[in-house]
C-alpha cells in the first residue's frame, strides 16, 4: 500500500485520552493509494465510533423528545401567526377603502380651503 517514496502526516486519534498520541499516515505521491488509506481510516471511526462521539449520539437522543415538543410548539405558534395574517388579510380591502374615503376628503378640504383663502 506505500509507495517508496513515502512521508509521515501526523494525526492526533481522538480514541486516545492523552490527547497527545498520535498515529501516522504514510503519504505518497500515488493519490489512489491515499484515497483508499484515508477511506479505510473513516470507515474504522465510522464503523466503530470513539467514546466521545457514542456520547454525544445518547446525548442526542435523550433530548430529542424535547426537541420534539418544542418543534410541535412553534409549529401550534406559526399556525397562530398564520390565522392572524389571514385575519389581516381580510380586513385589507375594508382598509384601503377607509384609505381612500379620507384622501377624498383631504382632496375636498384642500380645494375648499384653495378656493376660500386664495
Amino acid at each position: 500500500m506505500f509507495c517508496a517514496r513515502s512521508r509521515a502526516i501526523s494525526f492526533r486519534s481522538p480514541r486516545l485520552s492523552s490527547g497527545t498520541a498520535g498515529f501516522n499516515i504514510f503519504s505518497c505521491d500515488d493519490p489512489i493509494k491515499n484515497k483508499k488509506h484515508a477511506t479505510s481510516l473513516f470507515l474504522a471511526e465510522f464503523l466503530d465510533p470513539s467514546p466521545d462521539i457514542r456520547d454525544t449520539w445518547a446525548d442526542v437522543r435523550e433530548r430529542l423528545p424535547e426537541v420534539r415538543k418544542a418543534s410541535a410548539e412553534v409549529r401550534d405558534e406559526c399556525a397562530e401567526v398564520r390565522e392572524a395574517i389571514a385575519e389581516v388579510n381580510n380586513e385589507l380591502p375594508e382598509v384601503r377603502e377607509a384609505l381612500a374615503e379620507v384622501s377624498n376628503d383631504a382632496t375636498e378640504l384642500r380645494k375648499w380651503y384653495k378656493s376660500d383663502y386664495n
